[in-house]
């Protein structure tokens, strides 16, 4: 429990800012939203957004969204949420398994009369409530956002928290996946690298599956299109084959993670 608490503790200002971080971009997009709307008129939005050309839409997220509406509107900020999200999960999954051998500190850890078990443990879950609290700042700032733009009406909470679905299942997925790299490399620096990597390239698949339908086949590939807002915003849900797929994937990568840590000899300086 002490070991849980230290990391709650030791986690909790990288973490306000990443809140920090959101909390702004949510605030930036949402006047945007208004003064562009203000300036154009709503049946203007769609016909600019459809002069950019079709990568740029892509990259932006507005591909297959009616950006006139304020539920299309929150779809570009939506993807842009899940980025950060993912960005800030998969490097947390990395530093909080491999920070012992970073900062030199294993040999305190490590040998106290715990076993690699619970000390494992207590990391994972303090992860786990760090992308909860992240997960819930972004769900309930997203709904107060959306409603004050919307004229103090909350009636696109729905859809809003159905979004936010998607954010959690790839926070989770990258999380997990960031914890079996910091347990397979045993360089403190690797991890975070691979990850950040992995994260930045799932995206740019998702932006080039939708370029051409002869790459569409490369949305399978990554959860930014197993979770995109077109495809929650058009369902109403997630799709449940995928919520299958990110937990029997989380639990692979955390039970590789679980096994080849206990396993491999730890850096001790």
């Amino acid at each position: 429990m002490n070991m849980f608490w230290h990391e709650i503790k030791s986690n909790y200002k990288s973490l306000l800012g990443w809140i920090a971080g959101i909390l702004f971009f949510q605030l930036s997009g949402y006047s945007k939203f208004q003064g562009f709307k203000a300036a154009q008129g709503s049946s203007s939005i769609n016909v600019i957004a459809n002069s950019f050309p079709k990568p740029l839409l892509a990259i932006f997220g507005m591909s297959n969204l009616n950006i006139a509406t304020l539920i299309g509107y929150f779809g570009i900020l939506y993807i842009f949420f899940a980025l950060i999200a993912a960005i800030y999960s998969g490097l947390l999954g990395a530093n909080i398994v491999s920070k012992e051998e970073r900062d030199k500190t294993s040999e305190f850890i490590y040998t106290k009369p715990v076993s690699r078990t619970s000390v494992l443990g207590a990391k994972f879950f303090a992860g786990l409530i760090n992308i909860l609290i992240l997960f819930v700042i972004i769900n309930l700032s997203s709904i107060v956002g959306v409603g004050i733009t919307n004229s103090n009406n909350f009636t696109l909470t729905g859809q809003v928290t159905n979004l936010m679905w998607g954010i959690l299942l790839i926070q989770t997925f990258f999380y997990c996946m960031g914890i079996m790299f910091a347990s397979i490399f045993k360089s403190p620096k690797t991890p975070t690298v691979i990850i950040a990597t992995v994260i930045v390239a799932s995206y740019f698949i998702s932006v080039l599956s939708e370029l051409s339908t002869n790459l569409e086949w490369l949305k399978y590939l990554t959860p930014f299109q197993w979770f995109s807002a077109p495809s929650l915003i058009n369902s109403g849900h997630v799709a449940y084959g995928y919520v299958i797929v990110v937990v029997i994937l989380s639990t692979i990568f955390t039970g590789i993670g679980w096994y080849i840590f206990n396993k491999r000899d730890i850096t001790v300086v």
